[in-house]
């Protein structure tokens, strides 16, 4: 077992790292705040969660790339499974973040189902094709590859975020005046 790190690769470690000591300082900040409803802290504590479990298995994959055995292969897949999913669950939290903003007059119920469906379908696709080597793949060093089918794991959640610039692009167009994030915020004078 060789274990060697490339200057490059050592670079993005550091960001890596540095990303998940940025998302645990949001996640304490998000817990300490009293300011906030309980809903709103619960969505962003799963959401900071969600970011540090994707950025720590995209880190736990680029530590193993490389190193040879059957272990560490099929950890190597579990890891990058749980973080393409990790990924597209959090296409969909903003996704629910964007219609809780927008606050749609009709079709929630239809939108969240679409929503949800997409999800299981990117699962789905996911599921499917970290068995059959159709979204990446691992050569026989263990090191990771896109595989022909690695588009398939973008279609939902960009789907996902087509349904955002639209709900966004409504919101605009029904105040007129720009998008306010916040439910309370002053509109311009």
């Amino acid at each position: 077992m060789v274990f060697s790190i490339s200057t490059v690769n050592l670079i993005n470690m550091l960001f890596i790292a540095a990303g998940i000591g940025v998302c645990s300082l949001c996640f304490l900040q998000i817990t300490a705040s009293r300011h906030l409803s309980q809903e709103v802290r619960r969505y962003f504590q799963f959401f900071f969660i969600l970011i540090i479990i994707y950025i720590s298995t995209h880190l736990a994959r680029q530590l193993m790339d490389g190193i040879t055995g059957n272990g560490v292969r099929t950890t190597l897949y579990i890891i990058t499974l749980a973080e393409v999913i990790a990924a597209g669950v959090m296409t969909y939290m903003l996704s629910m973040l964007v219609l809780s903003v927008s606050r749609p007059e009709k079709n929630v119920k239809k939108l969240l189902i679409i929503l949800l469906i997409l999800l299981g379908i990117h699962t789905i696709i996911l599921m499917i094709g970290s068995f059959t080597d159709l979204i990446f793949y691992f050569d026989e060093n263990n090191s990771y590859h896109r595989a022909g089918g690695y588009l398939l794991s973008n279609v939902c959640p960009i789907l996902m975020m087509g349904i955002d610039i639209v709900l966004i692009h409504h919101l605009c167009y029904r105040r007129r005046r720009g998008l306010y994030v916040f439910r309370n915020s002053p509109e311009p004078e």
